[in-house]
């Protein structure tokens, strides 16, 4: 018997490159972005760093749930207690406003859902209710 062709053997046994394995989360949720929504996608540090409509930065970053960050532009002169009052009704939908700094930044959490259209359908949702917000703090 000859050992290094029964440790190929044993390798190419574990090493199937028929078997396929799904790609990480953030990786799939990229290659949605990019190739059905069209959206401009940059990864870095393990996060997704794109743009809304608007211009507006995001990021987006997975570690047992999607976390996502949106920087609100141009309601700079926003007073704190109408964020905070924003705040309220966004924290049932698992997001925050954090208005401390210069900039307001929307928070969210969203969860990995076992089809990638609904986690998208979540995503969006993100997006629609972080939109009211800044149309409605103005």
């Amino acid at each position: 018997m000859n050992l290094s062709l029964e440790l190929q053997k044993r390798r190419d046994r574990f090493n199937d490159p028929r078997v396929h394995l799904p790609p990480p989360p953030l990786h799939a949720l990229r290659e949605c972005l990019v190739k059905n929504l069209r959206i401009a996608v940059e990864q870095r540090d393990n996060r997704l760093h794109f743009r809304t409509l608007d211009g507006d930065p995001c990021t987006l970053e997975y570690a047992d749930a999607y976390r996502v960050r949106r920087t609100l532009h141009g309601v700079e002169g926003i007073g704190v207690q109408q964020w905070l009052r924003l705040n309220l009704s966004l924290c049932r939908h698992y997001m925050r406003i954090d208005c401390q700094g210069p900039t307001p930044v929307i928070d969210g959490l969203i969860s990995e859902e076992p089809s990638q259209e609904q986690t998208l359908k979540n995503l969006a949702v993100f997006f629609n209710l972080s939109n009211a917000a800044k149309y409605t703090a103005h």
